[in-house]
């Protein structure tokens, strides 16, 4: 069997607009979501809003768009101008790459999400908050999105980013969070030690430069993987192999579960 290309997933798009089918184009989409070549997007796009306008639902759609800055607009407009009874309907997944501006209203859109019963599960947002993060999370008048479980910020902020966080409305409903290639340099993690996500069962801080073993202690000791089963503390930190015979035995079956060393 032939592989898959990118045009042979724009070319479905078009047919399935063509025709009308709102299905075949709802599959395209999720496939098309993985490239971040900005022909795909602009594709991707045209055919999310055509779903849109039709009452189509394309579940677990997954936006992935390039860092190219009239994309990035664009994306915040599709979203921003959605209306609440439209946001997240049928999406279960989204997926915004490099999106530097989202840090702006990533707590206004998920906000959006759960205001007409949103189905959202999993969020990924990396590379989106460089230096910067949200000024908070959270709103007075509160959030209700309980689908809300997996949530993946690799490559994110330091500084206050952590301290937000630790802070968000959504952080004790995840069963999952990725923290990847993050800076974890000195104390910065801390705000985030002090948390007890009881439904957190998944943690990824692979990659994360500064996560040496005084630090790895402090983690593994924390309320935060008080109940974690999956660790990955593996690639580029600063870990030796015999650390895992430094921590208790959950943490030890948690590192080996996600396949400690590697």
């Amino acid at each position: 069997m032939e592989p898959v290309t990118l045009e042979d997933d724009l070319a479905e798009v078009r047919k399935a607009i063509k025709k009308d089918h709102e299905y075949a184009a709802a599959d395209a989409i999720t496939r098309l979501g993985t490239s971040r070549d900005d022909a795909a997007l602009e594709m991707l796009l045209n055919a999310f809003e055509w779903a849109r306008m039709r009452s189509c639902e394309p579940a677990k759609t997954a936006l992935v768009a390039s860092p190219h800055p009239d994309v990035s607009v664009r994306i915040e407009a599709s979203l921003l101008e959605l209306p609440d009874s439209e946001l997240g309907q049928g999406l279960e997944e989204l997926c915004l790459l490099d999106q530097y501006r989202v840090s702006g209203y990533a707590a206004a859109m998920l906000r959006r999400f759960g205001a007409n019963g949103g189905k959202l599960r999993r969020l990924e947002l990396p590379g989106c908050f460089g230096n910067l993060a949200p000024n908070t999370w959270n709103f007075d008048g509160g959030m209700d999105l309980p689908s809300l479980r997996e949530v993946v910020l690799d490559g994110a902020a330091t500084g206050d980013f952590f301290a937000t966080l630790a802070h968000a409305w959504f952080l004790p409903q995840l069963t999952e969070l990725s923290l990847a290639s993050t800076y974890v340099f000195a104390d910065r993690l801390d705000p985030l030690l002090s948390v007890d996500p009881l439904a957190l069962e998944r943690l990824s801080l692979r990659d994360c430069e500064g996560l040496r073993a005084e630090l790895f202690e402090k983690v593994a000791t924390s309320a935060l993987v008080r109940n974690v089963k999956w660790l990955d503390v593996g690639g580029r930190t600063d870990l030796r192999g015999d650390t895992i015979n430094r921590v208790s035995s959950q943490i030890t079956d948690a590192m080996r579960a996600a396949g400690w060393p590697r």
